[in-house]
């Protein structure tokens, strides 16, 4: 009996463990489709592989030029596409989103801007009910509001001469939403949506005199009433990955950013 019992924990684990796997690799794919998204919409379209995403032409401030969408089986082909991208004419300041943590590129001179969590949160029943807080939320329909969004996002370190990331045709994809909750017609607190590889992206978070996890809990609700069913995937780290579990997201494995300085 004890030993049946012990085959089916590990039987239960390791599904368990394949379930996140898959749901990394989805979150990884959602991501690189968002990014890919970003930069055709500047006239910078990338191209998909097997094991990465990668943009030959620069990406808007922020965003990389390869995401990685395999583990470290797949290490071979990424490093020989990262150091094509570094023998290219390609501007400096360029990054890498190693979407596993299992690259080294010390040795192409990149170097590490950070590391962080993804992270996924499961549908639930009653997601999709209520507003937390009293906050109303909407979504950006007209290309002033875009860049209301975008300033009220970007804070402090808007200025009137910062380029727009977020071009306008963005709004029209039907499976992307710029998401806030206003006051006085200004952005308090906001988010974007994008539904791809069977999830859906959470990303740009920000709060403006609101309660993190107010604004956090309210995104998770609209996310459930425009995309049902679905998990929420994201990346965070410090205090914003300590708000996202404390809505219930988990982590499910991590992630670097490198540099090319």
């Amino acid at each position: 009996m004890g030993r049946y019992w012990t085959h089916s924990l590990r039987s239960s684990d390791d599904h368990r463990a394949h379930v996140m796997r898959d749901y990394l690799r989805s979150a990884a794919h959602n991501n690189a489709l968002w990014c890919d998204a970003v930069s055709n919409a500047q006239g910078a379209p990338g191209e998909f592989r097997q094991a990465l995403w990668l943009n030959r032409f620069g990406t808007p401030p922020g965003y990389p030029n390869v995401v990685t969408l395999a583990p470290v089986e797949a290490a071979v082909e990424q490093i020989e596409a990262v150091n094509s991208l570094v023998r290219s004419p390609l501007h400096a300041g360029w990054a890498v989103k190693d979407s596993f943590r299992s690259l080294d590129l010390r040795s192409l001179g990149f170097t590490v801007l950070f590391d962080a969590e993804w992270i996924l949160r499961q549908p639930a029943v009653g997601d999709a009910q209520g507003s937390p807080a009293g906050l109303s939320w909407g979504t950006v329909r007209s290309e002033a509001d875009l860049l209301l969004w975008e300033r009220a996002w970007a804070g402090e370190a808007a200025t009137a001469a910062t380029p727009q990331i977020f071009a306008a045709t963005l709004m029209s994809h039907r499976d992307v939403c710029f998401l806030f909750a206003p006051a006085a017609g200004v952005p308090l607190c906001g988010g974007i949506l994008n539904k791809g590889a069977g999830v859906v992206g959470l990303s740009n978070v920000f709060h403006t005199g609101v309660d993190p996890e107010i604004a956090w809990r309210g995104l998770v609700r609209e996310a459930a009433k425009r995309f049902p069913g679905l998990p929420v995937v994201g990346y965070e780290s410090g205090e914003g990955l300590a708000v996202a579990q404390r809505v219930g997201f988990q982590s499910v494995g991590p992630l670097r950013i490198w540099l090319k300085p």
